[in-house]
C-alpha cells in the first residue's frame, strides 16, 4: 500500500496519495490489532478446544473396559498446540487402584498419540459427575 500511495503520488505529482495511503495503512493496523487483541482475550480467557479432542478422548476412553464411561471432558485452548485436558470417568468396581492407574496412563497415552497437541491431561475417577 505504502508503494502503491508512493507510486501515484511521484506519477501525478498530488502529495495527497501520500496521505491516502498513510491513512489506509493507519485503518488496516487498526483493524488487524483489534482482531489480535480478540485471539488473545479469548485465549487468556481460556478458549474450548477443538471438539474433535473431546470425541477422540471419548473414543479413546471407550476402548478400554476398566475405565468405564466419561462422566465430563473440558478442553482449553492454552496456545498454538497447546491444549489442556480435563475429565471425569466412572470406573468399574472390579478394578483396583493399581490396575486404574495403568489404564488411566494407558489411556493419557493414546490420547496423546492421537491428538499431540494435548499437552497436559487431568483425569480423576469417579462414580458420578
Amino acid at each position: 500500500l505504502a508503494l502503491l500511495a508512493l507510486g501515484l503520488t511521484v506519477v501525478t505529482g498530488d502529495s495527497r496519495w501520500d496521505g491516502l495511503g498513510s491513512m489506509v495503512i493507519g485503518v488496516l493496523l487498526v483493524v488487524v490489532s483489534g482482531f489480535l487483541a480478540r485471539e488473545v482475550k479469548s485465549l487468556l480467557e481460556g478458549e474450548r478446544a477443538d471438539p474433535e479432542i473431546e470425541k477422540a478422548f471419548k473414543e479413546e476412553a471407550g476402548k478400554d473396559p476398566q475405565l468405564g464411561e466419561v462422566l465430563r471432558v473440558l478442553t482449553i485452548q492454552q496456545g498454538p498446540s497447546q491444549v489442556m485436558l480435563a475429565a471425569k470417568l466412572n470406573v468399574t468396581e472390579a478394578v483396583n487402584g493399581r490396575q486404574l492407574a495403568e489404564a488411566i496412563n494407558r489411556l493419557e497415552e493414546r490420547v496423546r498419540t492421537r491428538c499431540p497437541e494435548v499437552k497436559w491431561q487431568f483425569i480423576e475417577p469417579d462414580v458420578k459427575d
